[in-house]
């Protein structure tokens, strides 16, 4: 027996047509009028009347029609119907807004004297997170997430103090990986250490603060209320970039405050932009809201949740920015768009340096799908693409995780933290309920395929999903995911219960674990005191975060808060490999078999430089012995200087796990280096990391490359490097760029087996 199933979607009301009958099944999370007040049976007339698997109603009502289900197949049924309700879904996109002529603000971190000055803001509160609609109930998926391992896969390694109570509740804390630096940001601070000593080198407030001193973004003009900071390293750009909020209720004010640093050193020059996040939303002013932040090769993207300056939710904001304008430091633009059906999106960090779109995961229409959104046309004409994959059903928390002496953390409401994007991979996190019955509080993750989607006409699938549950009593929350190289995935989460006050905790699991597993949970911290906060209701988190370190893109570094021995907050900064992986052998180092001029026989001049000086032992070793290429002029260019060098991989390359180069150079400032790495199979170059000159010193950069690690290398190991410097024609008036010198002490394969 075969039936038919269709969906409508109608203002405010989800309607279902199953078999000829027509039922309410929920209510959208906008809460748009029905202006025809449609009726069951004038549903029933337009879903017969219709032509095809999508069909228009009156007033933009879309229709889903025609989907054959076998009655006969029970189980089959629940996971199809889940499906197909996740699969397509009416979208509310508002016309996107594109704002120009954002002026930067360029300035050294070395302004500050002394260069570390904590911040306390007595009684400093982030807002409250408002109200959201409730997620509708759906259909049970029949869909089953996995459970722990009786081992752990977690080996803790580096651990040092970070940011401590700066008065502000909840600290929201976050950190950014780079080559040599951890940054680290809170409400309402921003700090960098050293990555092998954990030393602090820089600490201030990022609000305006009283007085001659100043805040970090003071310098935009913002109001004193900045919040909710999150931060990330790009290795694409080797750059740090900072986003924090700013919030004037009174002046109906809501701003993105966004600072990329000049290099993959935090110490020095930071280009700083205050964008627009007000949005008018059919007249009303709306404000942003627990920000998702993240970046490809060709944009930065923003989202947060809309709220009314008095009341009411509207939707998910998308910010977009051109990335190569933020870079530069030069004049940067936005573009705005709403997405008015959607709740709390996280943008995934995207390290690949060939995608051309970002991935974003959010909430589904309700609790048996997660929705996954894809932005192309980036940089200038962003365009967001989503759809929707069947999950195991989840239930958002009923009670907030308790801790000793009557203290309750709060432990929002089920919205998505973090997510990461690796290798096809996406995944994400959030703190459900144990199950209908038991109110515990656990981790969720979900680990999707992207399948090449959108370009591709596969849509995405969930590859995997899996629960970190507690013993009796204890609750698990406030979580932080990453991928590494590898695919394998590790979490960082808070631990309490009536007899813990909040313990930071990290669970991992490898790629070759069984789809759902993961490692038994390892402490990494215990809170210091007997109890956090007052009695009663507190504010915790509301976020933590987790990132793979950029020179092994192996080893996990995470953030959390504890408790302090005076109820106050502190910050932890950590690190963990996973079994068998991070101290699964050591480097070999490879130094070039041959140095010359780069050769491109496509280009004119086809020989990128002039003048070497040098061969392949002077870039074997970091000795300031270095190898030199004057600059020619290409037409349409600029001046250009470009090595080629060539290496040979000895080893199992059957067992190569990581590929990677290790570079130290310099030129003029206005150029830009690019590193370049040969596809052995397509014969075609591709570049691996863009970053800028310095004019002394070494710009010291190592880029690990993408997989499948079989493209860069021919079947009996031999490589081609290039390292090209551009100083560009940056005017449309034609101006002659100066020619330079590009100076190479290290260019060395690092491979691991």
């Amino acid at each position: 027996m075969t039936q038919r199933y269709g969906i409508f979607v109608w203002g405010a009301t989800i309607w279902q047509n199953y078999g000829g009958s027509v039922k309410r099944i929920g209510r959208r999370y906008d809460d748009a009028p029905n202006p025809l007040n449609l009726t069951r049976a004038s549903l029933r007339q337009q879903y017969n009347n219709g032509n095809g698997g999508v069909c228009r109603l009156p007033g933009g009502v879309l229709g889903m029609k025609h989907l054959a289900l076998r009655s006969s197949l029970t189980v089959a049924f629940s996971v199809a119907l889940a499906a197909s309700l996740s699969a397509q879904q009416t979208q509310q996109y508002y016309p996107s807004a594109r704002i120009g002529g954002i002026q930067p603000v360029i300035e050294s971190s070395y302004k500050w004297f002394p260069q570390i000055q904590p911040s306390f803001r007595i009684g400093k509160l982030s807002p409250a997170n408002p109200s959201i609609p409730p997620r509708e109930d759906g259909p049970f998926s029949g869909l089953r997430a996995g459970s722990q391992l009786l081992a752990p896969r977690s080996n803790l390694d580096a651990k040092f103090p970070g940011i401590d109570a700066t008065g502000w509740v909840p600290p929201d804390p976050n950190l950014a990986v780079g080559p040599g630096h951890i940054v680290e940001v809170v409400n309402s601070d921003i700090a960098w250490f050293n990555k092998a000593t954990g030393a602090k080198q820089f600490q201030v407030s990022m609000a305006p603060v009283p007085g001659p001193t100043e805040g970090f973004f003071e310098s935009l003009n913002p109001s004193d209320f900045v919040f909710d900071p999150k931060c990330f390293y790009d290795q694409v750009s080797g750059r740090f970039f900072v986003v924090a909020l700013e919030l004037d209720q009174g002046g109906q004010a809501s701003k993105a405050l966004v600072a990329v640093s000049d290099d993959s050193d935090p110490n020095g020059v930071w280009h700083k932009y205050r964008f627009e996040a007000m949005m008018n939303v059919n007249g009303t002013p709306t404000w942003l809201d627990y920000p998702g932040f993240g970046c490809n090769k060709d944009a930065l993207i923003v989202t947060g949740n809309q709220f009314g300056f008095s009341s009411g939710f509207y939707g998910v904001q998308v910010i977009t920015v051109p990335k190569a304008q933020i870079l530069s430091g030069a004049v940067a633009s936005q573009t705005q768009t709403l997405l008015a059906s959607s709740f709390t999106i996280q943008v995934a960090r995207t390290p690949d340096p060939n995608l051309n779109h970002i991935y974003m995961v959010g909430e589904g229409q309700n609790r048996s799908q997660m929705r996954l959104y894809a932005v192309t046309g980036l940089p200038n004409n962003p365009v967001v693409s989503q759809t929707a994959v069947a999950i195991p059903t989840w239930f958002p928390p009923s009670v907030n995780a308790p801790s000793p002496n009557g203290r309750t953390l709060d432990s929002l409401d089920g919205r998505i933290y973090d997510a990461d994007w690796l290798n096809g991979r996406l995944v994400a996190v959030h703190t459900p309920r144990v199950s209908q019955s038991d109110s515990r509080n656990m981790i969720r993750w979900y680990e999707f395929s992207t399948n090449g989607w959108p370009t591709m006409p596969n849509p995405p699938t969930l590859f995997q999903s899996g629960n970190v549950i507690g013993g009796s009593g204890e609750h698990y929350h406030m979580a932080g995911i990453a991928l590494n190289s590898v695919n394998d995935m590790a979490v960082v989460f808070t631990r309490s219960s009536s007899s813990i006050v909040a313990d930071l905790m990290v669970a991992g699991r490898k790629a070759s674990d069984p789809p759902g597993a993961i490692g038994t949970p390892v402490l990494v911290s215990n809170s210091l005191g007997a109890s956090y906060g007052s009695p009663g209701f507190n504010r915790w988190g509301d976020y933590f975060s987790m990132e793979v370190d950029p020179d092994d893109n192996l080893k996990f570094w995470s953030i959390g808060m504890i408790g302090k021995a005076n109820g106050n907050w502190t910050t932890i900064i950590n690190s963990h490999t996973i079994s068998d992986i991070g101290t699964g052998g050591q480097f070999t180092l490879f130094p070039p078999l041959t140095a010359s001029i780069y050769q491109d026989p496509y280009s004119n001049p086809s020989v990128q430089g002039i003048n070497l000086q040098g061969g392949p032992g002077d870039v074997a070793n970091s000795d300031n012995i270095n190898l030199t290429i004057g600059s020619v002029f290409m037409p349409g260019l600029g001046q250009v200087a470009a090595g080629h060098f060539t290496y040979d991989l000895e080893g199992n390359l059957s067992a190569l796990t990581t590929l990677r180069v290790n570079l130290e150079a310099n030129a003029l400032s206005t150029c830009t280096i690019f590193v370049m790495v040969k596809n052995q199979i397509t014969g075609k170059w591709h570049s691996v990391k863009a970053f800028p000159a310095k004019p002394t010193g070494n710009a010291q950069v190592l880029v690990t490359l993408p997989a499948p690690l079989s493209q860069w290398r021919t079947s009996s190991g031999a490589m081609d490097v290039v390292i090209r410097a551009v100083n560009p024609i940056r005017s449309r008036l034609f101006v002659m760029p100066l020619a330079f010198t590009l100076s190479l002490d290290l260019v060395e394969v690092q491979a691991r087996f």
